[in-house]
């Protein structure tokens, strides 16, 4: 669609109220006509005398009809002149009397087909010019662009005056630029503003319009190739500093900087009397800042006021302790405000005037976008703190190293599978974005392993009972659909008790149906609470979560049961924490999930943090502390390792394949530069939560 700004200033160039472009230069094409088939009809021949006669006769009949009220009369004569003889005076005259009674009225395309047939069988109609533009103005109505283009173009070289080629150069402009030929466009107004004998005020309009089109709507190919054709011809000089600038803007963003600076070094001097010669030297200026880097000076973006202040003060309290040992490094903090716009010009101002080598965050979704969007337009490498999907992947100079939702369920699979000998699953979760994530990605892997889901089960995140959605994923809901219900009530049926009898019977039958668990274990993937109220949901419909010897002959001689079949409850990093104690007690025992921090750990440098984040802020660092201080230790230790120079070789030193060993445990970036870690595995044990080890394969017997 034409921008507003190139419609109205091309409507303003129609109404300048110029004379009538002359019949000559190029011919203006012959719009196509179409029969009722929808293939072109013949052009006719010249008219012949008696056919002139006979239309003008067919006219006057129509005339006296009208004349006398007989309109119907009078429309069936003028539709029997335009069918027999469409190429005669009578007819075009006809035909531009009905094509301007619908365009009166607003029906655009009826007048467009009558102006069509006019110039198809009338090409030397008295003030057929004039009609042509009226018809090409029309088109860019209807948006047939190309077709409004093809014409103008005609009548735009056809012109002689400048007032005749101002005119047209508005409407033509706007059809090639929707037409997908901004550089044409261009060159039709460069070819007005090269005239002499326009008034400043059109020139000025004109201008205004390439400027437009400069800005808005020439592709770098089209920049590229009309700077390279017309740099040098003084016809294009008014537009030469406005090329070059959108030249300059263009390789700044595909990150051909020399290129760049070289093209605002000539307008600010070349054209030092453009307008554009101040930005140019404002640009230039920001393009030298970006290169200016301190190398031991590394930015902190994180959120210290607003909603989200604890999590970004706590997390700053970490990656200082991450520093407290090395004085060689300046840190920058700049405080997000938990916004988005705020993050962006955070990034922007430890580039530009702080000169940092490297940028640490931020924690949240919403300013990590915007903040990795021009971490990758200024080039410096960022390393983020969130966990929001597909943030590495938004270009090669943004890492994170939050464990995301993803590699959690994959890892779970992964020991599942490897450490655990399982192949078989069932899977409950919450309808929310973590728990539908979380059960995708865990789903995915296990079909890449060639392993089976048997159940899968949803319930909503305000939930309070857990029965239905677990007595659905154990065979305990639908009873009709399972064999063994079918022929237990067969049975019943046969007996013909009475109707009382008979549904007592049935519900005694009914109790006796046992879970159907054809899966060696249940993935949870939900916050302890709600484990505090599935886990004991699941032991009411006789699911056996326990794998202790005892347990399982107590419950093998309770229910007469020889085999028992018990699962393992898998979970994520949501489980780990004290609250999954407190609300789950024994029903949890032998849970399996996996986080990238355990703070019980008696590894010193998990022992070390703890004990110093505790003294500095005076409570227990969670995951999320972890993962800051691991991520500021991270940089400092490849920094004072590799020294890198410049932004370029710290990137390619985060890419180089090397492993950090933190409180996290190890982690490695991929080609994505997303934090690979081998998580820890952790169970609950006696009411305790524990880090287990195990063996580099599947159970054994």
């Amino acid at each position: 669609m034409p921008t507003p700004t190139l419609r109205s200033r091309a409507v303003v160039a129609l109404v300048l109220g110029m004379s009538l472009l002359p019949s000559c230069g190029p011919k203006p094409p012959v719009p196509v006509v179409t029969g009722s088939d929808g293939r072109p009809v013949n052009q006719p021949g010249v008219p012949k005398a008696d056919e002139e006669a006979l239309a003008a006769g067919i006219a006057a009949d129509a005339t006296t009809l009208a004349a006398r009220g007989d309109k119907a009369g009078a429309r069936d004569k003028e539709d029997q002149l335009l069918a027999s003889y469409p190429s005669t005076a009578a007819a075009a005259r006809l035909f531009e009397q009905r094509g301007n009674e619908a365009e009166k009225a607003g029906n655009v395309n009826v007048a467009i087909a009558n102006f069509e047939k006019l110039l198809f069988y009338r090409p030397s109609f008295a003030g057929i010019d004039a009609l042509r533009e009226r018809y090409a103005e029309l088109l860019l109505d209807v948006n047939r662009f190309a077709d409004a283009a093809n014409m103008l173009r005609a009548l735009f070289d056809s012109a002689t005056s400048g007032g005749e080629k101002l005119r047209l150069s508005g409407p033509l402009a706007v059809a090639l630029v929707n037409s997908g030929r901004a550089d044409e466009a261009l060159g039709a107004l460069a070819t007005v503003l090269s005239r002499g004998d326009l008034s400043a005020g059109a020139r000025d309009g004109a201008l205004a319009q390439a400027l437009d089109i400069i800005d808005g709507s020439l592709s770098f190919k089209e920049a590229e190739g009309t700077w390279d054709k017309v740099r040098g011809n003084s016809d294009w000089a008014p537009l030469h500093a406005a090329l070059a600038f959108k030249l300059a803007k263009i390789y700044y963003h595909v990150r051909d900087f020399k290129r760049s600076e070289q093209l605002l070094e000539l307008i600010a001097t070349k054209y030092s009397a453009s307008a554009l010669a101040a930005p140019a030297r404002d640009f230039a200026l920001r393009l030298r800042s970006r290169f200016q880097i301190d190398a031991l000076a590394i930015g902190v973006i994180l959120p210290l006021s607003g909603k989200y202040e604890q999590y970004g003060t706590r997390s700053l309290i970490a990656i200082k302790l991450a520093f407290a040992t090395d004085n060689a490094f300046r840190l920058v903090v700049k405080d997000t405000q938990g916004d988005s716009t705020t993050a962006a010009q955070a990034v922007e101002d430890l580039v530009m005037k702080d000169h940092v080598i490297a940028i640490i965050g931020p924690l949240f979704s919403n300013e990590a976008q915007s903040a990795a969007q021009k971490a990758e337009e200024l080039s410096v490498p960022l390393v983020a703190l969130s966990f929001k999907d597909g943030l590495p992947q938004m270009g090669p100079f943004v890492f994170r190293t939050a464990l995301t939702v993803a590699s959690q369920a994959k890892e779970l699979a992964r020991i599942a599978f490897e450490r655990l000998g399982m192949s078989r699953f069932a899977l409950l979760y919450p309808r929310n974005t973590y728990g539908m994530e979380f059960t995708r990605a865990f789903w995915d892997e296990v079909d890449r392993r060639h392993g089976e889901v048997r159940g899968a089960e949803s319930y909503e995140i305000d939930q309070t009972t857990f029965i239905e959605p677990i007595k659905k994923l154990v065979g305990r809901y639908f009873l009709n659909a399972r064999t063994d219900f079918k022929d237990a009530l067969l049975e019943l049926k046969l007996k013909k008790l009475p109707p009382l009898k008979f549904e007592s019977e049935l519900e005694k039958i009914s109790k006796r149906m046992g879970p159907l668990v054809d899966f060696d274990a249940i993935v949870i993937p939900d916050s302890s609470k709600n484990i505090g109220l599935i886990a004991p949901a699941l032991a009411f419909e006789d699911i056996v979560v326990t794998h202790d010897p005892k347990e399982l002959e107590k419950i093998k001689k309770a229910t007469g049961h020889a085999e028992i079949r018990p699962v393992t409850l898998l979970g994520a990093s949501t489980w780990n924490t004290p609250q999954t104690i407190e609300n789950c007690a024994r029903d949890c025992e032998g849970a399996v999930f996996v986080d990238a921090y355990y703070p019980d750990s008696p590894e010193p440098r998990v022992r070390d943090f703890v004990a110093a984040f505790r003294d500095s802020a005076g409570i227990e660092p969670h995951l999320s502390e972890a993962q800051a201080y691991d991520t500021a230790g991270l940089v400092r230790w490849i920094i004072a390792e590799k020294r890198p120079a410049d932004r370029e070789a710290l990137l390619a030193a985060l890419t180089s394949g090397f492993s950090y060993e933190g409180v996290t445990g190890r982690t490695q970036f991929d080609a994505d530069g997303e934090a690979q870690k081998e998580l820890f595995v952790l169970t609950i044990q006696q009411g305790q939560i524990r880090r287990i080890e195990l063996l580099p394969g599947p159970p054994q017997g």
